[in-house]
């Protein structure tokens, strides 16, 4: 058998020479409907083998790598931005702590000088009394109506997997293997 090529009499049509860019997906398609043409017996083994590495493999091994080297790049581009965004976070909180070191400065001369109303420009500057907040001393044990406990509870999937792989059963809890692509 010869390969197909072009249109064919049932309407398949397959790239000629790599001449059609495709998709992945168009590829995936490509590949299911030789296959039914395979199956349903409309050409022979040899018709398949040649058409699956003459015109379909081919561009599907380019179609792979370009896949491969954009996950690669957006994965790098993914940490470049979770690095970055460390990067902003800590900065963000270098400026933070540089306002309230210049905003205690200010309370610290607006006290020793004894200012409690002072006006700069467009500005107001008052010192105000704060909400009284509570304060603990250290190692201070409170009785249990002044203590709020936090609860979490979390699956333990680790002990889960060693009592099913040791034989034991757990209600609700299987293992289950999924398959994933890797790429070297």
């Amino acid at each position: 058998g010869t390969a197909l090529t072009g249109t064919e009499s049932r309407g398949i049509q397959f790239k000629e020479n790599n001449k059609m860019s495709t998709t992945l997906f168009e590829i995936t398609n490509e590949l299911a409907r030789l296959n039914d043409l395979f199956e349903s017996g409309a050409i022979d083994e040899q018709a398949f083998q040649d058409t699956l590495e003459a015109s379909i493999r081919q561009d599907a091994e380019a179609k792979l790598e370009a896949c491969a080297w954009a996950i690669r790049k957006l994965r790098a581009e993914a940490e470049n931005l979770k690095d970055e965004a460390k990067f902003l976070k800590a900065k963000a909180d270098r400026k933070e702590a540089n306002a309230e070191r210049i905003l205690a400065s200010v309370h610290r001369y607006m006290e020793t000088a004894k200012i409690r109303e002072a006006k700069a420009g467009s500005l107001d500057f008052q010192i105000v009394k704060n909400p009284p907040s509570v304060q603990i001393e250290e190692g201070t044990l409170l009785p249990s109506n002044f203590v709020t406990e936090k609860v979490e509870r979390n699956p333990n999937k680790k002990a889960i997997k060693e009592a099913i792989e040791a034989g034991g059963f757990i209600k609700g809890c299987s293992l289950v293997s999924k398959e994933r692509v890797d790429i070297k």
